[in-house]
């Protein structure tokens, strides 16, 4: 008597598994929803694995069960069972190891959490329990500490350890939301575990608007552990800020922070720069190896020189990489630098837009349109690329907002033969569309017109600038000829700009010539600056420094052939003057870029209408979309991720081959070893991924009977407690390179995937030309509404921070009338006539008022 059993779940039946024996109490309470029903467990032998109770009939909606007892006896619960598409809602108190339906996670090592105080302890023990085996706490009964971030969504949850211990952790730890204060404890009244509890649910708050929240979480006042971060969840698709992170290059000042991506796709060469303000991945890791990134991190605003911000990268962002290399392309000294406006895509579809093609050439390899927007310049790898059949076509992007583009780049592949030069276009305009649907029909501007191009280089851009301040939703370059190649035509990779607003130039740090030259950028920034008393100087939790050396751009004293690197050791001061053998290839030394942002000419407004200043708040329209969630691998490990299989026939059929992007050909497959037709094959991300979708294609041969024909698609973020997903049984009758896709009854999220099959249709091996797996995403349309900012004319810094710097929704465009004819007595034989009105040379009279 006295315990008690609460869950929350979602579906319409339920029923309860336990043991029936003589110590049984004789009544248990089941209250569904406040409603009472009982059973009786007692039974004169021991039996287990007992239906005792069954309710059916339920609303599909979320219910509450608490169950317990009120007379003498033993009771017990062994299973649950509930709808097959039902699922249980974690409740505060239990544990949560992976995020619910609805909900991602952010770990405590994420860089948009800021710890305030000097004693945070940042752990990665591969022994604890905690989420990722990484927490962040602190020790020794010290208060005074918190830890801030920003998120934008409607709910929150707190992942935390708990202890029955009176000793060991608080019970009053507080939580600051929108300057609004509530506490939650860290102790466990009931476990009387001799270790904590990990990863439990310890605080939510749901119900908020959906916008930007600040958070604070505060020590506690007692316990030795007062304090402790093991991870956050929110919103499936929210986002996390850093409390000094901004969006916008307007919005920059000493001491913020900006987030950006870069992608480097071949060890030891420079890659890409893209998504200012955006978050595009995960952050990009601050120790180990990064030769090849594909990440973010943030560049911190160190010093504003009348309107014209300096920034430095808070990590190294690519290592690998020697100074030699960083030189060639011009870092050292300074190069402009271009961020592309269009995603990093792995599919023709993504929830920014979608890329568009006038054909696709299929040969050896699918060269679909979303190649050239994959970011991927590895040297020889002529998959990853768009090509076309004949001498003339286009290739292009729909966004799905519009955004104004006046440069773009174009970029060849390196082959032994010249015959990819002689693909590339050579004649062309790029042009711009509002109400295209496919790249084909609407109506299209064009922007820039180029002759003659016959200037390409193997792996170089040429990049091309023109003047244009409209924002269109789609874009394209239309080309009527190429450089020679009388069968086809292509691009390797295709980037697109908007420099109207700023003008960025990278390059690498001064370090310092000696270890006693302080007239550095090095010194200056991150040894002793406290960017205006927003920072600890030299703190490795703002620059992560500890993980690796920087190069800077300084040559030492030690000689001509001697570059300066600092950082690493944990000591932001230390310096370290690499000889000759590290100009050539640097393990332990990286790039961490320096930023120098001109701000442009910035226009902003506000409209006065009935004695107010207001803004258009934009919405967004409906996006339904199916995102291939894997990238097109090019290896086991590369791009992202890791690919691997239980067996492969031979090395021309690795796991890498089923996530490879298309599945043309005998070998574009993987296949198991001979005599083992069964088997699996997983794909992890590395980072908990959802999915609630994925499709398997058969190979591209006649050896039908290699097909799967059972299987189980499972789930885990351990690789080694695996969670079914998804079964399919009697798969038969497969045609050659057939897609067969299957929906999942509700988003999954692991991080590992993989598909066991148990069974093929016959052969003693079994092949899967492709394995994608996918994210279908709904998110309803947020209509635009228009929201007062003052009743007063608004400051200068109102205007720079609020101001609409798009004013588009007042242009007007042609639009078709038909005159609805109303009958007024008799009417005679006559015409119908339709017309078209250019609206920009008319307003609408709404409303007229006579005196």
């Amino acid at each position: 008597m006295g315990a008690s059993l609460e869950f929350t779940f979602v579906g319409t039946r339920l029923r309860l598994i336990a043991g029936t024996t003589p110590t049984q109490a004789k009544e248990i309470r089941v209250f569904i929803d406040g409603n009472l029903e009982t059973y009786n467990p007692y039974n004169t032998t021991d039996i287990r694995q007992i239906l005792v109770y069954e309710k059916t009939g339920l609303s599909n909606t979320l219910h509450t069960v608490k169950l317990d007892s009120v007379v003498a006896g033993n009771w017990g619960m062994d299973a649950i069972d509930i709808d097959s598409d039902g699922r249980l809602i974690t409740t505060v108190g239990s544990q949560i190891p992976t995020p619910d339906e609805g909900w991602k996670r952010y770990d405590d090592n994420n860089a948009s959490f800021k710890y305030v105080g000097s004693n945070w302890i940042h752990e990665s023990n591969t022994s604890a329990n905690n989420y990722n085996k990484t927490d962040s706490y602190t020790t020794d009964s010290v208060g005074g500490h918190s830890f801030k971030f920003k998120f934008y969504g409607s709910k929150i949850r707190v992942v935390q350890a708990s202890f029955h211990r009176e000793d060991f952790f608080p019970d009053d730890v507080k939580i600051i939301i929108d300057g609004v204060q509530e506490t939650f404890s860290k102790k466990d009244p009931i476990s009387s575990s001799i270790v904590a509890n990990r990863q439990m649910l310890l605080y939510e708050k749901t119900g908020l608007d959906r916008e930007i929240h600040t958070v604070e979480i505060l020590s506690g006042s007692n316990g030795i552990y007062r304090i402790q971060n093991d991870a956050i969840d929110i919103d499936l698709d929210g986002r996390l800020f850093h409390p000094d992170e901004v969006t916008n290059i307007a919005e920059l000042e000493v001491g913020k922070r900006i987030r950006c991506n870069y992608q480097a796709s071949t060890s030891g060469t420079i890659g890409t720069f893209s998504g200012i303000g955006k978050e595009s991945s995960s952050f990009i890791p601050t120790s180990g190896s990064i030769a090849t990134p594909n990440r973010d991190f943030y560049f911190i605003a160190v010093e504003d020189w009348n309107g014209d911000f300096k920034l430095i990268a808070d990590r190294n962002v690519q290592n690998l990489i020697s100074w030699d290399a960083l030189n060639s392309e011009g870092f050292i000294n300074g190069v402009n630098v271009y961020s592309t406006l269009i995603p990093q895509l792995t599919s023709d579809i993504h929830a920014e837009g979608n890329a568009f093609a006038s054909s696709v050439y299929s040969g050896e390899y699918l060269y679909s349109a979303w190649k050239v927007f994959d970011r991927d310049k590895k040297t020889g790898v002529y998959n990853s690329r768009w090509s076309t059949t004949g001498t003339s076509g286009y290739i292009g992007f729909n966004f799905t907002e519009g955004n104004v583009v006046n440069g773009y780049s174009l970029m060849t592949l390196s082959s032994g033969s010249s015959n990819w030069i002689t693909a590339m276009p050579k004649d062309w305009t790029f042009e711009g569309s509002e109400d295209t649907t496919n790249g084909s029909d609407g109506t299209w501007i064009v922007l820039d017109t180029r002759t003659s191009q016959t200037n390409w280089i193997s792996l170089n851009y040429n990049r091309y600038f023109f003047e244009n301040s409209n924002k269109y939703k789609a874009y394209r370059l239309k080309f009527t000829s190429n450089n020679g190649d009388a069968s086809y035509s292509g691009l390797f990779e295709m980037e697109m700009y908007d420099t109207s607003q700023i003008s960025m130039q990278a390059r690498l740090l001064t370090g310092g010539i000696n270890a006693t030259d302080k007239d550095n950028e090095w010194d200056k920034y991150i040894v002793n600056s406290t960017l205006n008393g927003t920072i600890i100087a030299g703190d490795n939790n703002v620059w992560n420094y500890s993980g690796g050396a920087s190069w800077t751009s300084t040559t030492n004293t030690a000689g001509s052939a001697n570059r300066t690197g600092r950082g690493a050791s944990g000591n932001a001061g230390a310096s370290g003057y690499n000889p000759t053998s590290y100009v050539a290839a640097a393990t332990a030394t990286g790039f961490r870029p320096f930023m120098k942002i001109e701000n442009l000419s910035m226009n902003r407004s506000f409209i006065n209408h009935e004695g107010s200043y207001k803004k258009l708040k934009k919405g967004s329209p409906k996006v339904n979309e199916t995102l291939i969630i894997t990238p097109s691998m090019t290896s086991n490990t590369t791009p992202s991720g890791v690919a691997s299989a239980s067996s492969i026939y031979n090395a021309s059929y690795e796991a890498w081959r089923a996530f490879n992007g298309g599945a043309t050909g005998t070998e574009d497959c993987w296949a198991s070893s001979a005599g083992n037709p069964s088997g699996f094959l997983v794909y992890n991300f590395n980072n908990v991924t959802t999915l609630n979708a994925y499709a398997i294609t058969s190979r591209d041969a006649s050896d039908l009977t290699s097909a799967p024909k059972d299987w189980t698609l499972a789930g885990s973020n351990d690789g080694t407690n695996w969670s079914t997903i998804h079964t399919v049984t009697n798969s038969t009758g497969w045609s050659q390179k057939e897609t067969r896709s299957f929906v999942l009854s509700r988003d999954f999220s692991f991080s590992n995937y993989r598909l066991i099959i148990h069974t093929n249709n016959g052969a003693n091996y079994t092949t899967i030309g492709e394995l994608k797996l996918v994210n279908k995403i709904f998110i309803p349309a947020i209509p635009s509404e228009w929201i007062t900012i003052s009743a007063t004319l608004p400051s200068e810094s109102t205007f720079i921070n609020d101001g609409m710097d798009d004013l588009s929704v007042f242009n007007r465009k042609n639009e078709d009338f038909v005159q609805t004819m109303s009958a007024n007595g008799s009417l005679g034989s006559g015409r119908l006539f339709k017309g078209s009105i250019d609206l920009k040379k008319y307003i609408e009279i709404t409303n007229v008022s006579v005196k």
